[in-house]
């Protein structure tokens, strides 16, 4: 009794294992990315791309889907590995309290070198800026939905 004080009230956000989370609950949790760019979710691993090797991640369960966080952005967006149930019992499992953050807003970009025959190709997609720039490195920024079309054959 001597020297304490009144604690304060407790921490927000945590969660506890014992009690059954809602579905509708939207859980965060704090990872360090591998060397082989893996989380480790309980017993489920899940890759997140080798952007993000050795950086912290805040990982976003919302519903069914799974929302990778880096730096205040959001750089990716997976199905959820981890059943709504599951998500309490996380390592640092806790309550979001902020809205999830933008997307980045640069388009993606791919550098490749044009060919002998004037053609590159991105994602399965054959580019023909011509002959004459053939042996030049070139970058091309992918803008929208930049899904391939249907493969001929």
């Amino acid at each position: 009794m001597r020297g304490g004080r009144v604690g304060g009230p407790e921490p927000r956000g945590g969660i506890s294992a014992d009690k059954p989370l809602t579905p509708t609950t939207v859980v965060e949790v704090e990872r360090k990315a591998s060397k082989d760019s893996m989380v480790s979710l309980g017993q489920t691993p899940v890759a997140l791309g080798s952007e993000l090797i050795g950086k912290r991640v805040t990982l976003r369960f919302d519903g069914s889907m799974m929302y990778v966080i880096h730096a205040g952005l959001l750089v990716k967006t997976l199905p959820a590995p981890i059943p709504h149930q599951q998500r309490a019992g996380l390592t640092g499992a806790r309550v979001a309290t902020t809205p999830l953050p933008p997307p980045l807003s640069q388009p993606r970009r791919a550098i490749r070198r044009v060919g002998t025959d004037g053609t590159f190709v991105v994602a399965r997609q054959k580019l023909r800026p011509g002959v004459a720039h053939a042996g030049k490195t070139v970058t091309v920024a992918t803008v929208g939905d930049c899904q391939p079309g249907p493969r001929r054959r």
